[in-house]
This record gives C-alpha cells, structure tokens and sequence, in this order.
C-alpha cells in the first residue's frame, strides 16, 4: 500500500537523489591531466609542424590552380591566332586584325601576370616543401633515420623542420629578387 501514500514516492525519490548525491561525490572527478614539460613541447612543435604543413599544401595547390589556367587560357589564344589569321577574308570572322590583336594583348597580360606572381615557381616550391615537411614528419613517428637514435628527438624534429622552412624562404626571396619584386638590401657605402 505504500504505492497508495504519496509521501512514501516522495520519499523515495529524495533516497535516490540523495544515493546520486552521494555517488557522484564518491567518485573521483576528472581533472584535466597535467602535461609534463615534454609532452607540451611536443604537442607545441606538433601544432607549428601541422599547421605549416597545412599553409604549404594549400598555397601549392593554389599556386598550381592559378599557373594552370592561365597556361590553358594562354595556350588556346594562342592557337586562334593561325585559325583566325586564316580565315581572315572569310565572313566567319568580320574583324579579324581586331580579334587577333585582342588575342595578342590577352596572351601578354597573362604572361605578365604569371612573371609577377611567380605561380609555377611558388608552387613547385611550396610542394617541395611540403613534402619535405611530411618526410621529417614520417621519420619522426617511425623514429627512423636520425630519430632513432636521437638523445631529444622532438627538438631534432624542431630543428630540422624550422631549417626546412628557413631554407624555403631563402629560396622565396631569391626568386621575388630575380622577379624583380623586392629589392635586395644595398650593401653599405653602395648606391
């Protein structure tokens, strides 16, 4: 008859909400687990590692994206440029000479533009720094090559990505001088 009382649900939900209470404060939290200074090291020069990886690929695929279609849009004015001279008399093409010149024009701003921001170049070396990136990465996790025996593999790791990349922008800056984009620093006394 307890079922009849309704005191006696009351009471019943208080003893398993007191039970739950009681439960939880038996148990043991969860505390965030403390990193030792290693393990923050590694995940730090991980991070860095991954998303230089990440800025690579990207700015490669881009580079590559933009060097291709403009190769294409070059590459088929130029292959009008016969086909319309030759049909020049014809009534399939009223203004040749305009045609073929805005052809001509195209052709030159795209090669401009590809000698301006260096797509070809930046993308090949992008990808090749990447992949660099990717094999110190690969040797790293198979603790393989200078990693294997490495007293402090995580800074090796650190210190060979961070060359790769100074190495790269060595190469960046090189191609921009001979681009003509940035001007090397004159030496002192040099005019």
């Amino acid at each position: 008859m307890a079922q009849d009382n309704p005191d006696s649900n009351s009471l019943d939900t208080e003893s398993q909400v007191e039970k739950a209470a009681l439960k939880d404060e038996a148990s043991p939290k969860e505390i965030p687990e403390a990193k030792s200074p290693a393990a923050e090291a590694k995940s730090s020069i991980m991070e860095r590692l991954d998303r230089q990886m990440e800025w690579y690929d990207k700015r490669s695929m881009s580079s590559q994206g933009w060097y291709k279609k403009l190769k294409v849009i070059e590459i088929v004015s130029a292959a009008l440029i016969p086909f319309i001279a030759s049909n020049a008399g014809s009534a399939l093409i009223p203004e040749p000479l305009m045609v073929v010149g805005g052809l001509g024009v195209i052709i030159v701003i795209l090669e401009s533009l590809q000698s301006i921001y260096q797509f070809q170049s930046n993308w090949l070396v992008y990808r090749s720094t990447y992949e660099e990136l990717r094999r110190e990465l690969a040797l790293f996790e198979a603790r393989a090559d200078v990693y294997g025996c490495a007293e402090y593999p995580e800074r090796l790791l650190a210190e060979r990505a961070e060359n790769i990349l100074s190495s790269e922008q060595a190469k960046w800056s090189s191609a921009q001088e001979g681009a003509g984009r940035i001007r090397k620093p004159l030496a002192p006394g040099e005019k």
